[in-house]
């Protein structure tokens, strides 16, 4: 009886494995060598696991509009940032600060995003609803962040 249920055990354990996702490094889809800082019309957001999505419109000079995807941390890391659902809305102007996707695709990740026209408004100053340290930043003594070369 034991080994049948050592057997379906580790069964379970391998299914479950196979099963759940693997995180990833953002520097595995991310290139830390090509920020990009772009001001587009907010269209929706994802809160999903494990990352979060802002999808906004961006104008080119030319008057092409193309639709992009902010990657950005989970929900339960953005709320704990003071970041609320009904922060931005459709239609609002944000700037998104990050780093474009290695594939070329229309994705970033999203180290800042500000309000910068909310109902219509210009605000006075930017409404920052998420603001992520710098891969390294300057300044911060060695061994205070974790994985810092």
């Amino acid at each position: 009886m034991s080994k049948t249920l050592a057997a379906v055990g580790g069964a379970l354990l391998l299914i479950a494995a196979a099963e759940s996702p693997a995180h990833h490094s953002v520097w595995a889809e991310f290139d830390r060598d090509r920020p990009v800082e772009m001001r587009g019309r907010f269209i929706e957001m994802d809160w999903i696991n494990p990352h979060s999505w802002v999808h906004f419109e961006v104008t080119a000079d030319d008057g092409e509009k193309t639709v992009w995807a902010a990657e950005t941390p989970p929900p339960n890391q953005l709320i704990r940032q003071g970041w609320r659902r009904s922060d931005i809305q459709p239609d609002d102007e944000i700037v998104v600060r990050g780093y474009a996707a290695r594939n070329g695709s229309l994705r970033v990740w999203a180290q800042s995003v500000a309000i910068v026209v909310q109902g219509g408004q210009e605000l006075p100053e930017p409404k920052i609803v998420l603001s992520l340290f710098e891969p390294n930043p300057e300044g911060v003594p060695d061994g205070v962040l974790p994985g810092r070369r």
